[in-house]
């Protein structure tokens, strides 16, 4: 694995799969593949010291609480919650300088980079993992999402609702709540949204600038229906809802990795991730 291109605001590198090449990587510190209470952390015996000495233990004492023998083997025991017994309630390792070769080896295992159902349920728990079509089916897919996108925007008008130009919806600290997409719109807002550099503030979204929205014929589903106005709130939310599950629908006809999270996040990962991606399959 080569860390080859950075992933703006994920503060990790973005790594490639070796060969074939069928994901990119680059960790988020969600904590999640350390809590999700399946699978084992397994160790070797000469790895017990130095993790004992990071969390200021004694061997002995260690592998009495945080060792156990599974199929011939050591394992870490997870906590009564599913949680890896080294990581902190700010999902930190507590003994990352030292964590097992197992950890550090993730998610570039054999039986991950052997795709199929394997790598399909890494993705289900690890947001850092990340896949993407070739660059052609990229393209119909976003054909597709735009037809769509047309489509809520002309039964949008049709309902009178009306946009105060405010820009209330878009401060998001102050609004107090988070833009949700899919790695489909995410990945044509990646792709033929403006590049505007670093948001105006911590925690706006890059493409707010000057109160208005510099990337409106990309933006996701959920500024599309989302509106200040109560009088059609919930008309709104039911379109917005229907709209998501057709959308839905069209990513599994078409194949497109399934993927739910935060734009603000996603963004600058899965531009690093589609460029990385690209370069391997020789489509840059």
């Amino acid at each position: 694995m080569t860390a080859v291109a950075e992933a703006p605001g994920a503060g990790a590198p973005m790594m490639l799969a070796p060969s074939p090449g069928r994901f990119a990587f680059a960790c988020t510190g969600c904590g999640r593949c350390c809590s999700n209470g399946s699978g084992r952390v397994w160790l070797d015996d000469d790895e017990i010291a130095p993790i004992a000495a990071a969390i200021g233990a004694s061997p002995e004492a260690f592998a009495r609480r945080h060792v156990r023998a599974v199929e011939g083997r050591l394992s870490l025991v997870e906590t009564r919650d599913g949680r890896c017994p080294l990581l902190s309630d700010s999902n930190e390792c507590l003994a990352y300088a030292a964590r097992p070769r197992h950890c550090r080896s993730f998610p570039f295992w054999p039986s991950l980079l052997a795709g199929g159902d394997g790598l399909a349920r890494a993705r289900e728990t690890c947001p850092g993992i990340h896949e993407a079509p070739s660059r052609e089916d990229r393209e119909a897919a976003y054909a597709e999402l735009r037809a769509l996108y047309a489509r809520v925007d002309a039964r949008v008008a049709a309902s009178g609702v009306v946009c105060w130009m405010r820009g209330d919806c878009c401060d998001f600290p102050r609004a107090g709540h988070r833009l949700f997409a899919t790695l489909l719109e995410v990945d044509l807002a990646a792709e033929h949204g403006p590049r505007l550099g670093p948001a105006e503030r911590d925690g706006w979204c890059e493409m707010y600038r000057g109160g208005r929205c510099a990337g409106r014929e990309t933006r996701p589903l959920a500024c599309r229906t989302y509106f200040c106005d109560p009088a059609h709130r919930g008309a709104l939310e039911a379109l917005h809802e229907e709209s998501l599950a057709e959308l839905r629908s069209l990513e599994r006809r078409l194949g497109y990795p399934a993927g739910y999270g935060d734009f603000l996040e996603l963004l600058p990962a899965r531009r690093a991730a589609l460029a990385l991606l690209d370069v391997r399959r020789g489509e840059a």
